[in-house]
């Protein structure tokens, strides 16, 4: 991942730890919404929402053990998940558009993350940040009900990047 002689700043640490969080408590959302919504229109977003986060939990996993980090989701992140899951189906699109707005601003902490880690961990670090510009995507999709081209639009991020953020398929 990096180089033995390269070390993270302690403010690279903190935000991908962060990022970490995020994608813990992502991973356990959509799999709840997966499950909660069967068989109604949002449930292509949240597969594929799922489908994505396990595209990444490998990579993440191994960039931060590069990063000497052993990182774990805590309970937090468990009850958050859990809380989210429940929202009403009234108040789910509120919900997304919420989180669409806080991604669209997450995306520039990343980009700022990418531009103060390790030098040898920008192919990494730049995947970081086109797949959470995906998530961003993806919300905008679900929320004109555009289900399908989400749908195509993740799976071809998952075809591109399949053998590895390090080695994008041409």
């Amino acid at each position: 991942m990096h180089a033995s002689n390269e070390i993270p700043s302690d403010a690279f640490i903190e935000g991908f730890l962060y990022e970490l969080s995020n994608r813990a408590f992502a991973m356990r959302v959509a799999e709840r919404l997966s499950k909660r919504l069967k068989g109604e229109k949002q449930e292509p977003f949240w597969l594929a929402y799922l489908r994505l986060e396990q595209l990444n939990a490998p990579y993440y996993r191994a960039a931060a053990l590069g990063f000497g980090l052993n990182f774990r989701a805590g309970w937090w992140i468990e009850i958050k998940a859990w809380a989210i899951s429940l929202v009403p189906r009234s108040l789910m699109k509120p919900a997304l558009e919420s989180a669409h707005s806080k991604t669209v601003e997450y995306v520039g902490e990343l980009r700022e993350l990418r531009r103060i880690g390790p030098a040898s961990s920008q192919d990494f670090l730049s995947y970081m940040v086109a797949q959470e510009e995906l998530q961003v995507e993806m919300m905008q999709l679900a929320l004109r009900g555009e289900y399908a081209k989400l749908v195509r639009r993740v799976d071809g991020f998952i075809r591109t990047y399949n053998g590895g953020p390090f080695f994008p398929e041409k």
